[in-house]
């Protein structure tokens, strides 16, 4: 038996038959299901397994290629370590739905882009000595160039998109939490011990007009996560009500400290370096 319906009305997979089974009464009102995966599971199912193929041959032919490298040419070594960590990044940025308001996400696939182009840019320029060299210096700074475009690429954006929602979705409505999404992050802390968060996506029921929707977020996070029978006041597009935003300060400030974090370590870093 389930001790709530937070419980009864939370999977890791998006269960339109669950979801349904969670609405309320529409009392005879028309009906609009929209969201990530609201018509068919199945193909969710099959995208996720598509995934998880993506990562596991990413992944083993990363570390092939890694042992394979490591002693000939550690450079490609490097770029196979790197194309696995820019596989994952790109499963995980498509996986999350980026978004202007999400663009953390780009932070897996930046390193890994790094990590798979430099090594062939370096190899390249020692087998062609007539065209160009990078040395320690120029990598190390076109590196710190780099993570600073990123850091203020994700500070810029997200009050950018938080604007830009606010103006779309122009009016309000209490909305019902029916249903939520859930997803685990794991993180390493300090003596080597892991740390598991739960990220939550909720699905909301609301009523525009005579007509019940039943919306699911496209972001997943622990800022303000309700609990399934929670009302909170979402936004909602006037011309398309199944376009939602409830605004969070947490999904904004902290893609902008790590982007502002980016931007400035690296500036103080070239200043150094000069």
């Amino acid at each position: 038996m389930y001790e709530d319906m937070s419980e009864q009305f939370t999977s890791p997979v998006y269960d339109l038959e669950a979801v349904k089974r969670a609405m309320d009464d529409p009392m005879g009102r028309q009906v609009v299901i929209e969201g990530a995966a609201a018509g068919n599971t199945a193909e969710e199912d099959k995208a996720s397994g598509v995934k998880a193929a993506l990562f596991i041959i990413a992944f083993i032919g990363g570390m092939i290629s890694a042992v394979v490298f490591s002693q000939p040419e550690p450079l490609l070594c490097m770029t196979s370590a790197g194309a696995i960590f820019l596989v994952i990044g790109l499963i995980n940025l498509f996986q999350s739905k980026l978004s202007l308001d999400n663009a953390a996400a780009l932070i897996l696939p930046f390193v890994g882009l790094l990590m798979t182009g430099l090594p062939i840019v370096m190899l390249y320029g020692r087998r062609h000595p007539e065209s160009f060299q990078l040395d320690r210096n120029m990598v190390i700074k076109l590196i710190l160039i780099c993570m600073g475009v990123l850091g203020i690429f994700l500070a810029v954006l997200p009050p950018v998109a938080h604007k830009r929602r606010l103006a779309r979705c122009s009016q309000r409505v209490q909305a019902k939490c029916i249903y939520r999404v859930l997803r685990t992050k794991h993180s390493e802390k300090a003596g080597g011990r892991t740390r598991v968060s739960a990220l939550y996506s909720p699905v909301w029921q609301y009523v525009v007009g005579d007509v019940v929707f039943v919306t699911r977020e496209n972001v997943f996070s622990d800022f303000d996560t309700p609990a399934a029978g929670d009302f909170r006041e979402i936004r909602y597009d006037p011309k398309m009500p199944a376009y939602i935003y409830r605004p969070m300060k947490g999904t904004r400030g902290v893609p902008m400290f790590i982007g502002l974090a980016f931007a400035v370590l690296s500036a103080v870093a070239l200043i150094v370096m000069k």
